[in-house]
């Protein structure tokens, strides 16, 4: 059994997200900002990216910045950082109270502080975890966001998962949730002088449908994903409202408006080719809007909780509870890809070209073949030969159908994230989901066991584990409803996981990394070694 081998990108701009939640700039560009603390590299990146003209370090003395952020680290006297504000600048303040300098400092102290400075402090945010691992940026004063964020993104098991629900329910119960509860991260935004334009500058701008948004509005930030191609989610709370109004997706450079812009589109056109009790399984398209260089989408928001916040165990509640899930996912991919959304394809030489010898080839000039790999390509091609003449339908492929990526309200699923769907092969899209969601029901953790419970799944056939029996009968419904023919399995088996290696290194180089490039930074290209390794399912289905 191979080790995998870790790997991580460059996610330089991940640390200037505190952009999307400054007040003001119509077009996320500013003349002069000043950075006070954060990595070095940071500020080399906001000037090529153009976020920035010009990047001080250290506290300018002339009382020009438009912009000043003020990270948690920084070693600076905030009288002296905040004089270097001009008029109607905006400022971006985290203060992390689990240093001993900063652990009475409550978000209303920070904000008479402010005041007395001639500061106008307009949002204050709880960032969770923590500053260093930053996914969620709360708004404090904002009890029903909170709830929500709790309710729908966070799961309540483990120790540190129940005392986060419980301290926060505490302290929503006693009516606080205008400050910040002790031991916490918080961040707070505002502008030198009297309030121009408190919304952060994503929401400031047009809404497709021609409203603006309230200034009352506070968002919820995501910063999902362990590098810069993952996009910021925006889900503005009005004050008492129990649910986002909607859903702003922005991607952290314009490379990533394309994405932007197909997913609206693939919205539109899925919604249309599903019946009326399907329909709102995927989120409502409600258009685009432009911030400076980038591209807003904006669509409603998906109900219910996240089925990643699916409580797993090995009581008999959570095994039910867990094949029911895998259940409801499996019936909504029948009704979703047997919708006839698009002819299906008869097998021939375009086909064998399209679904076969062009991922084969593109995975082996990026990475190149081992012997065993060889082997497995050459049996794949003489499988797609023999496949000529048979039809095949042809589906949309989310790509990414993991459990992060599904929401459940009662019997209802809805499904996010569709930047990357186009028309392909069916059955991927399962084979995707059943091995991210069987590793999540056995507690699959660290790399060997996962590589091990891979190698389980689809290496092996006679594994007594309940859930890889729940994942082959799931496969086999699908492809038994879509009348599949059992010969094509293993070639989409390996075709997800090549693209995946391939799509993977793509990401690396466009986010400004080549680490995914090279074998030892993917982790897909150990599921195509795995696979290369046994052959059973290409030589035996």
């Amino acid at each position: 059994m191979r080790r995998r081998r870790r790997f991580a990108m460059p996610a330089a701009l991940r640390h200037a997200d505190w952009r999307f939640l400054l007040p003001g700039s119509g077009d996320g560009v500013y003349g002069h900002l000043a950075l006070l603390g954060g990595p070095e590299a940071l500020a080399d990146s906001l000037l090529r990216s153009g976020i920035a003209r010009r990047v001080s370090r250290e506290v300018p003395h002339d009382g020009g910045a438009d912009a000043l952020v003020v990270l948690s680290g920084a070693r600076v006297s905030l009288d002296s950082a905040f004089r270097c504000l001009a008029p109607g600048g905006a400022f971006y303040l985290e203060i992390d109270r689990r240093r001993a300098n900063r652990l009475t400092w409550s978000a209303q102290r920070v904000e008479r502080t402010l005041r007395r400075a001639g500061l106008t402090p307009t949002a204050a945010y709880w960032v969770l975890p923590s500053f260093e691992a930053a996914a969620c940026y709360c708004p404090l004063g904002r009890p029903e966001a909170l709830r929500w964020c709790l309710t729908a993104l966070y799961p309540a098991t483990g120790l540190l998962r129940r005392l986060l629900r419980f301290g926060a329910g505490a302290w929503l119960g006693r009516r606080r949730a205008e400050t910040a509860p002790p031991g916490i991260c918080f961040a707070v935004t505002g502008t030198a002088g009297p309030p121009g334009a408190p919304l952060p500058g994503p929401l400031g701008s047009a809404l497709p449908d021609g409203r603006s948004m309230p200034e009352e509005i506070r968002p919820v930030m995501l910063t999902r994903g362990s590098d810069d191609f993952t996009r910021v989610i925006l889900l503005p709370f009005a004050k008492d409202a129990r649910a986002p109004d909607g859903v702003l997706k922005v991607g952290r450079f314009p490379e990533r408006n394309a994405g932007t812009e197909a997913e609206q589109q693939v919205l539109g056109r899925i919604r249309d080719s599903l019946s009326a009790p399907w329909r709102d399984s995927v989120p409502e398209p409600r258009g685009l809007a432009r911030w400076g260089a980038l591209r807003l989408g904006w669509e409603s928001c998906a109900p219910g909780r996240l089925l990643s916040t699916t409580p797993v165990g090995p009581g008999r509640a959570a095994r039910a509870r867990l094949l029911r899930e895998l259940e409801s996912v499996t019936e909504w991919l029948v009704a979703l890809h047997g919708s006839r959304a698009f002819p299906p394809e008869t097998w021939g030489d375009a086909a064998l070209q399209r679904w076969v010898e062009a991922p084969l080839t593109a995975y082996a000039e990026c990475f190149g073949l081992t012997g065993s790999e060889s082997d497995l390509f050459r049996l794949a091609r003489a499988r797609g030969d023999a496949l000529r003449g048979v039809a095949i339908p042809i589906v949309w492929e989310h790509y990414d159908l993991g459990p992060w990526n599904v929401y459940r309200d009662g019997h209802r699923l809805c499904v996010i994230d569709w930047e990357n769907s186009t028309p392909k092969l069916p059955l991927a899209d399962l084979l995707y989901f059943v091995t991210h969601w069987s590793a999540r029901a056995r507690s699959v953790r660290g790399d060997e066991a996962d590589l091990r419970h891979f190698q389980e799944l689809f290496c092996r056939r006679d594994h007594p584990d309940p859930y890889l029996a729940a994942a082959h009968r799931a496969i086999a419904t699908y492809s038994s409803r879509l009348a599949l023919d059992q010969r094509v399995y293993p070639l989409i088996l390996l075709r997800l996981w090549v693209l995946h290696a391939v799509g993977l290194a793509a990401r690396g180089r466009i986010a400004g990394g080549a680490a995914h490039a090279s074998r030892a930074g993917n982790r897909f290209v150990q599921y195509v070694e795995l696979l290369a390794d046994t052959r059973l399912m290409m030589e035996t289905s």
